[in-house]
């Protein structure tokens, strides 16, 4: 009677881990799958932001053109062209 007990033992230890492990994983799933979507997110954003740095990498290469400058006069400096009438409205 005592050998069967000795046998019984390690088989439910073995049952005991084995369903503490199934249920670990069935808990750590729904994080591993947000893991996942939020390395997949963060791997379109690098994309993203690499084409990005890349443009903008060619834009400080390249020599601006006339077009250039007034677009940047005009947006930061809010510069005009000579004989351009300009409208303020300040009614804001």
């Amino acid at each position: 009677m005592k050998k069967k007990k000795l046998k019984l033992f390690p088989k439910l230890v073995m049952l005991i881990f084995v369903v503490y492990a199934v249920m670990t994983l069935l808990v750590l799933q729904p994080q591993l799958n947000k893991g996942r979507e939020k390395n997949a997110d963060l791997e379109a954003q690098v994309l993203q932001q690499k084409t990005a740095n890349s443009a903008l990498s060619e834009a400080i290469a390249s020599e601006p053109d006339d077009a250039d400058i007034r677009r940047i006069a005009r947006e930061k400096f809010g510069l005009v062209d000579p004989g351009e009438i300009v409208f303020v409205d300040i009614s804001r």
